[in-house]
Order: structure tokens, then C-alpha cells, then sequence
């Protein structure tokens, strides 16, 4: 059964492990149906619904019970630079259901789906996002087809920084779900966590953390989420967010790097039992939403239920 928001905010508040499903773009990439290091990595998710369809169902197949639809590249703003800005609604509403139709018949237990709502930008020039006021805007209009089609928290991905996560999160705050802040981290040897850097950038995490929590309206379901980190930042982040936030949490890492021209390289990616036992550590940690970004696909999620499921 596919729950709605009051089911979902039930188990949040009972500290219940909560299994998020794994990458969507990688995994389209790794069964040939797109390239992610293309500018047309957008096109490759609009153009192969059944892949999308049938990566939701491996994923419900393997436990997860948290299911994010496709929609982390269909901001208005990315559409508009591909020339697809008629297609805004129609794109997030059919991420939606293509996810419902496939995890329905599969769960093994309630699950939800959550709407994905990022700073993505074709080639991942951030510095291409638009003026705060427009990006409060886009992600409000985004957030509110999401909610209609029956998500029941949105995720906030890839943030970078105090104003952009402030402007995403004021727009989807006004539909009323529980809300996902997901930070994206880098390691450094000197300073720890440090944001994920665009331009200039590449802050100490737990610097932005600090003046984002001054500035974050206080309101029930909202997460923080470490996301799309490699292990060794993901635990320096995860240390900064413990320091400094008493609600729940999210990890879900990825593994493997990103080669520009050559799409996604796997010679890092962690074996599923491997995996398994990173979450083990996140999850002692405090971390009671757990899951894989990209390089991470559904055998990875189905040793860390498995592991889960026995303690």
C-alpha cells in the first residue's frame, strides 16, 4: 500500500528505519538507455519510461519502502533550457505515477513516494539557476503538481548553499509536506565536510549548516539529509548534522565517480555487503532514513534491508 502523509510522518516521529530506494540516473545509464555525462541527460529520462519503470519496481522488489519519483530534473528552469517548458506539468506528473504503477503491486510493506526537487542544471552549471524569486516560484509550481499526484514528502537535492536551499524550500514549503533538506558534501583533509563546489564554492559544511538552521523555519517533518556524498564525506557531514540537529535524518551516499564524456565509472562502488555495513555505521549514528544516490543500484538496497530486517 502506497502511504500518504500522515502515515509517513507516523513513522518518522517512531524513529522507524525507513529504506530509501537507489539511483535512478546511473542505473538508466548502466542498462543502455542514456548517458548521464551527456547534455542530454534529461532527454534520456523523458525518452525511456519503461526503464524508469522498471528500475522503481527492482527497487520495491528489493525492500525499499521509500520510493523518490524521477523528478529531480524536471524543474521548470532545466526544462525551459531544453526546450521542453510545455511540458512542465505533464513530466512531473507522469514521474509520479510511472513510480506508483510499478512499486504498487510490489511493496512488501507501506510505502511512500516523494516528490525530488533539485538544483540540477543541463551540464550542472549551477551558476545557470535562476534568480531566488523564479526558483521560490518554479519549485512552489513543481511542489504542488507533486502533492496532487500523491507524494507524500518532497526532496529538496544537490543544495549548495544557505540562499538557493532557503529559496527551494520556501517555495515547496507552501504545499505542507515534510521536507528533505539534502546537502551535497565533499571531503577535505583539512577541514572536513565542504559543500560540493560550483564556481567559487566549497564551504565548510558545518559553516553552512550553522547559518542555514539560524534561517530554516521551524516546522514538523522536515529532514536533513546528507545525499549524493562519498563515504568519507558523507561521515564528516553526518558528524556536523548530529552536532547540531536533534530530528531525523537521511544518508543516502553515492559510490563511483562521474568522468565527464565517458558517463559514470564503478571501480569505487562498494559490494552490496559492503555497502550494507557503511549503513550499519551511518545508522548508529543517528541516521534513520537510509538508502543509495547514484552508483548504488537495487542489490545494494536489498543487503542493507536484509541487514536491517535481521537486527
Amino acid at each position: 500500500m502506497i502511504g500518504d502523509k500522515a502515515s509517513f510522518l507516523a513513522a518518522l516521529h517512531a524513529g522507524a528505519f525507513i529504506a530509501i530506494d537507489g539511483a535512478m540516473g546511473t542505473e538508466i545509464e548502466r542498462r543502455g538507455k542514456g548517458n548521464i555525462a551527456a547534455d542530454d541527460w534529461l532527454l534520456a529520462n523523458v525518452g525511456a519510461p519503461e526503464t524508469v519503470a522498471e528500475i522503481h519496481a527492482d527497487y520495491a522488489n528489493a525492500g525499499a519502502r521509500l520510493h523518490i519519483a524521477n523528478s529531480f530534473a524536471a524543474g521548470r528552469h532545466v526544462l525551459e533550457q531544453v526546450g521542453l517548458a510545455e511540458r512542465f506539468e505533464a513530466l512531473n506528473r507522469d514521474a509520479v505515477r510511472i513510480c506508483k504503477d510499478a512499486i504498487s503491486p510490489r511493496l512488501r510493506a507501506e510505502g511512500w513516494i516523494a516528490g525530488s526537487i533539485s538544483t540540477y542544471m543541463v551540464g550542472s552549471d549551477r551558476s545557470l539557476l535562476p534568480p531566488l524569486e523564479q526558483l521560490h516560484i518554479n519549485a512552489r509550481d513543481q511542489a504542488r503538481i507533486l502533492a496532487e499526484e500523491g507524494c507524500a514528502l518532497l526532496v529538496l537535492e544537490m543544495l549548495f548553499d544557505v540562499d538557493v536551499s532557503l529559496a527551494l524550500f520556501a517555495g515547496a514549503a507552501e504545499v505542507g509536506l515534510p521536507i528533505s533538506v539534502g546537502f551535497t558534501c565533499e571531503f577535505d583533509v583539512k577541514q572536513g565536510a565542504t559543500m560540493r563546489g560550483w564556481g567559487d564554492r566549497g564551504e565548510r559544511f558545518s559553516d553552512v549548516l550553522d547559518s542555514l538552521l539560524l534561517r530554516l523555519p521551524q516546522r514538523d517533518g522536515t529532514i536533513l539529509s546528507v545525499m549524493h556524498s562519498l563515504p568519507d564525506a558523507t561521515d564528516a557531514a553526518l558528524a556536523d548534522v548530529m552536532a547540531r540537529w536533534d530530528g531525523p535524518i537521511a544518508v543516502y551516499p553515492n559510490a563511483g565517480r562521474h568522468q565527464r564524456g565517458h558517463g559514470w565509472q564503478y571501480q569505487d562502488v562498494p559490494s552490496p555487503q559492503e555497502f550494507s555495513d557503511q549503513c550499519s555505521g551511518w545508522r548508529s549514528a543517528g541516521a534513520t532514513i537510509l538508502g543509495g544516490c547514484c552508483g548504488l543500484g537495487p542489490d545494494h538496497i536489498s543487503a542493507m534491508v536484509e541487514r536491517f530486517d535481521h537486527c
